[in-house]
C-alpha cells in the first residue's frame, strides 16, 4: 500500500525510490506478486504514460526504467505470456507496446526541443529492446525447445543465453492464478515441448481477442 501511495508521488526523489523497488521486486518475486505486478503496470505506471497532465519528469523517469525491464528477454516473456495470454488478466504487453509507439512518434505528447526529442529516443529504444528480446527468445524456443519460461524462473538479459535446464520448471509457464501449468507430458518428450506450449498459448490468445471482441461489439 505504501508502495503503491508513493508511485503516485509528485516528489521526483520519491517517484524514482518506488521505481527502484517496484524494479527489485519484479525482478526477484515476480513469481509470488503476479497480481500485484499487475496492477502497478496497468494502474499506475501506464497511467502516467497515458496521462497528459503528468510531468515529463515522471514520464521520462518511468520510459528509462522500462528500458531495463524491456531489455531482460525473460521479463517480456513473462509479462506477454502471463498476461495478455491470460484470459483473467488485461492485455499489459499490448498496451505497453502501443504507449511506447506513441511515445516514439511523438504522438502523444508535443513536447518542445531536446525534452521531446530524448523521450522519442527513450521510446524508441524500448520498442528496439523488445523487439531483440523477443528475436532472442523465439531463437532459444527453437533451436533448444526444452528452455521455457516461468514467472519464477531466473531472468535472462537480451543477447545472453540462459543455460538449459532438465528439472519440471523449465518445461513450465505460470498462467491462469499464478500456478505452474506443465506441459509436453513425459519428461521424453521435452523436444516438442517447446512448440507444443507455444501453440497453446496461441490458442489462448486468439480466444481471449475473440471474447474481447464479443464484449466490444456487446457493449
Amino acid at each position: 500500500v505504501a508502495l503503491s501511495r508513493n508511485a503516485v508521488s509528485s516528489v521526483p526523489e520519491v517517484f524514482q525510490l518506488s521505481l527502484a523497488i517496484f524494479l527489485g521486486l519484479f525482478t526477484s518475486f515476480k513469481s509470488h506478486l503476479k497480481m500485484q505486478i499487475e496492477v502497478f503496470l496497468k494502474d499506475i505506471f501506464l497511467n502516467i504514460l497515458e496521462t497528459p497532465t503528468s510531468s515529463f519528469s515522471h514520464k521520462l523517469c518511468l520510459v528509462t526504467a522500462l528500458t531495463k525491464i524491456c531489455a531482460d528477454a525473460q521479463l517480456v516473456v513473462d509479462i506477454y505470456l502471463n498476461y495478455d495470454c491470460n484470459m483473467a488478466s488485461s492485455n499489459v504487453f499490448e498496451r505497453l507496446v502501443n504507449d511506447l509507439s506513441k511515445i516514439a512518434q511523438g504522438r502523444q505528447e508535443s513536447l518542445p526541443g531536446e525534452g521531446g526529442k530524448t523521450m522519442r529516443l527513450k521510446g524508441l529504444e524500448c520498442l528496439v529492446l523488445i523487439l531483440r528480446c523477443m528475436v532472442d527468445w523465439s531463437k532459444e524456443l527453437y533451436v533448444r525447445p526444452a528452455i521455457q519460461t516461468t514467472l519464477g524462473a531466473e531472468s535472462t538479459p537480451c543477447g545472453s543465453h540462459a543455460p538449459p535446464r532438465d528439472d519440471a520448471d523449465s518445461r513450465s509457464l505460470s498462467v491462469g492464478g499464478g500456478t505452474s501449468s506443465s506441459y509436453g507430458g513425459s519428461t521424453s518428450s521435452v523436444n516438442s515441448a517447446g512448440v507444443d506450449t507455444s501453440e497453446k498459448f496461441e490458442v489462448i490468445k486468439q480466444q481471449k481477442e475473440l471474447l474481447e471482441h464479443g464484449i466490444d461489439i456487446f457493449n
